[in-house]
């Protein structure tokens, strides 16, 4: 009988450590979203340079993805600092780092907005968005 109390101990212990430790969907929505973040702050980098001669120079690229459907945002870029293709790949990675944070957030809807697609200018030697 006194054998059995130390078992019953360690097994109630073991039981209430196990119910305190993350499971590993939790434990990887902060690394997820965090890396989220700097993706993104990667593609703000990468587009700061909007210098123009003409609107031939602007483009533009819908990045992210909404709960209801459609782009998050609209990134404006200069085909003179930055070519379509890193662009392209980036907004890529970061949509599919979205896509992998908003799966272990298990479902959890974001705000439902439509993003307007810029009207570009290259007002001042920048690209621009004229949309109001």
């Amino acid at each position: 009988m006194h054998i059995l109390k130390p078992i019953r101990i360690a097994i109630i212990w073991a039981c209430a450590l196990w119910s305190c430790a993350e499971t590993t969907e939790e434990a990887k929505k902060p690394n997820a979203c965090e890396a989220l973040n700097s993706k993104k702050q990667e593609l703000l980098d990468i587009t700061k340079d909007k210098s123009c001669s003409s609107v031939q120079d602007c483009k533009y690229i819908g990045y992210g993805r909404r709960s209801c459907g459609g782009v998050a945002d609209y990134l404006i870029y200069s085909t003179k600092t930055v070519t379509t293709s890193l662009i392209s790949a980036k907004v890529d990675e970061y949509n599919a780092q979205q896509a992998e944070c908003a799966k272990i957030a298990n479902g959890t809807a974001g705000p439902c907005v439509i993003a307007i697609e810029p009207v570009l200018a290259c007002l001042i030697g920048l690209c621009t968005d004229t949309n109001p």
